[in-house]
């Protein structure tokens, strides 16, 4: 892998354990939703590296990951220490296939995460493509508690931007809030609480499904799905559920 040289611009704390990286790099064109490997060096001199999606748009000059920070971990905690003006190393090119690209047309896109997973999602919504091709978008985000509530500024401006397209709900599993679900996003899926909350209905003719998030979450949540009807999104078979894992 290529390396390059990047510079810390803004690290803001969500909480004790979230973070928001902002760095100055350079990366060729790229599309919302994708990753970039990050880097600290070892002891040894050797680039100690994990994947993080982009947060931020792609017309934006700077670089922006969202990120959970491991306490045992060997590179999210000395991330999260990071201050403006430090260094760091970025890949020289972004990956992966969590895009709208690969997604089929329909009338309305769903974008279900939990945690740090909301990161790809937010670069999309900062795009024009959404608000073009679909005729609603929802975003759920499955959080743990209120101050995991990341980015509310951003999904407000777009919530001012279109709102007539645009809804976004939390759930919240150990705090109790108005106005949320309260249980686990494959739940809510699967006993119709979250349809209801949203006022529509998950259908194979007019729905697409992006799911990002842990690995139970995308897992039960893509189940819960197919028993509605829906099939998974490939390549040489388009459907309708799009996933991506967060290890």
């Amino acid at each position: 892998m290529q390396w390059q040289n990047a510079t810390v611009i803004g690290n803001k704390q969500w909480n004790e354990r979230l973070c928001s990286l902002r760095i100055k790099a350079q990366l060729p064109a790229y599309e919302a939703g994708q990753f970039v490997s990050v880097a600290l060096p070892e002891s040894d001199g050797k680039p100690l590296a994990r994947p993080y999606s982009l947060v931020n748009s792609p017309a934006d000059d700077d670089y922006e990951f969202y990120f959970n920070r491991v306490d045992d971990g060997p590179l999210s905690p000395r991330l999260q220490q990071l201050k403006v003006g430090d260094g760091l190393l970025v890949a020289t090119r972004a990956a992966g296939f969590l895009v709208l690209s690969q997604v089929p047309d329909a009338e309305q896109l769903w974008l279900l995460a939990t945690g740090t997973g909301i990161g790809p999602f937010l670069a999309m919504l900062q795009t024009r493509d959404p608000w073009m091709r679909f005729k609603t978008v929802i975003l759920v985000h499955g959080i743990r508690n209120r101050s995991e509530m990341a980015y509310i500024d951003t999904l407000s401006a777009i919530k001012r931007e279109h709102p007539e397209q645009f809804q976004f709900q939390h759930s919240i599993t150990r705090q109790i809030t108005d106005n949320t679900l309260q249980q686990r996003i494959p739940y809510a899926i699967t006993d119709g609480s979250l349809e209801d909350k949203c006022n529509t209905r998950f259908s194979a003719n007019k729905s697409q499904v992006m799911i990002c998030g842990n690995p139970a979450m995308v897992a039960d949540s893509s189940a819960a799905l197919v028993k509605k009807g829906l099939i998974k999104n490939r390549r040489r078979q388009p459907g309708q559920i799009t996933v991506e894992v967060y290890k």
